[in-house]
């Protein structure tokens, strides 16, 4: 996996520390949508009332702010997206 992926979401202000990032609830889970890169949220977010809500971010600091309980969905609008656990990021980012 990539050292930067792109999540929905940005700063609670220009001065904060904290993130916000959107989720989503499908088929009953809570998930967050996480993207490869910046030109893939750009074809998965047209249309979507999120194209302007795209970040990018390290996914080391990522996963530095996370519960470790959350669930992803990487690349949401492929054909067959891929359901990640937290620790599925942090192995695909300590593996490369």
């Amino acid at each position: 996996m990539q050292e930067e992926v792109v999540v929905i979401g940005g700063w609670e202000d220009e001065q904060s520390h904290f993130i916000r990032l959107q989720d989503f609830i499908i088929d009953g889970e809570k998930v967050i949508p996480i993207f490869s890169d910046e030109a893939e949220f750009k074809r998965q977010a047209l249309g979507s009332g999120f194209e302007k809500q795209g970040l990018i971010i390290k996914l080391d600091f990522l996963l530095s702010f996370l519960r470790g309980d959350e669930l992803f969905i990487l690349n949401p609008g492929d054909p067959e997206p891929l359901k990640l656990t937290t620790a599925d990021l942090a192995h695909a980012y300590a593996h490369g």
